[in-house]
C-alpha cells in the first residue's frame, strides 16, 4: 500500500526540453536545472515524435504503428541518465505510446528508485527532428496476485 500511495502522490511527467530539439546522428546532452528521480522502477524517458509521423491517418492505429516501426528501428536510440557516480542506460526497443494524436517512443531500462540524475544524454543512429523529451513516472500502479503461484504483479498505466 505504501508503494501505491508513493506512486500516486509523487508521480509526474517532466518536460526536459522547453522546445522541440533535433538530433542529427550523434549524442545530445541535456543539463537539468533540477535533478530527476524515479518514483517507481517503471519510470521512462519519452520522446514525442509526433512531428515526424504527421503524414499518417491518426484514425488508423495500424498505419501509425507501421510508420513508427519503419522510421524508428528498435535499438536505434539510447540514453544515459547521469548522476553523481551513477549512470543508468535506457534503450528504445520498440515501445510506443499512441493517443490523443500524439506519438511517443519510450526508452526503458533498469531504473533504480531514489536515485537522482542531473544530466541526460541521448544517442541516436537516426535523425530526430523537432522532438520533445519527457521524463515519466507512472501515475497509476495496481498490485494483484497471480493465481498460479500467488506471486505479486504490478500494472502501471
Amino acid at each position: 500500500m505504501k508503494d501505491f500511495m508513493m506512486a500516486l502522490i509523487f508521480s509526474k511527467m517532466v518536460l526536459l526540453t522547453a522546445s522541440p530539439i533535433s538530433i542529427f546522428d550523434g549524442v545530445y546532452s541535456i543539463y537539468l536545472d533540477k535533478p530527476i528521480s524515479a518514483v517507481t522502477s517503471g519510470a521512462s524517458l519519452q520522446l514525442d515524435v509526433t512531428s515526424m509521423v504527421l503524414g499518417v491517418d491518426f484514425n488508423d492505429i495500424l498505419e501509425i504503428r507501421r510508420e513508427v516501426k519503419r522510421l524508428f528501428p528498435s535499438g536505434s536510440i539510447s540514453a544515459n541518465l547521469i548522476g553523481r557516480g551513477v549512470n543508468t542506460e535506457l534503450l528504445y526497443d520498440g515501445n510506443t505510446f499512441i493517443g490523443g494524436r500524439k506519438v511517443y517512443l519510450s526508452l526503458t531500462g533498469n531504473i533504480p528508485v531514489s536515485t537522482e540524475w542531473n544530466r541526460v544524454t541521448i544517442d541516436s543512429d537516426i535523425n530526430l527532428k523537432n522532438v520533445l523529451i519527457e521524463w515519466k513516472n507512472y501515475k497509476n500502479q495496481v498490485k494483484g496476485k497471480c493465481n498460479a503461484n500467488n506471486e505479486n504483479w504490478w500494472l502501471f498505466s
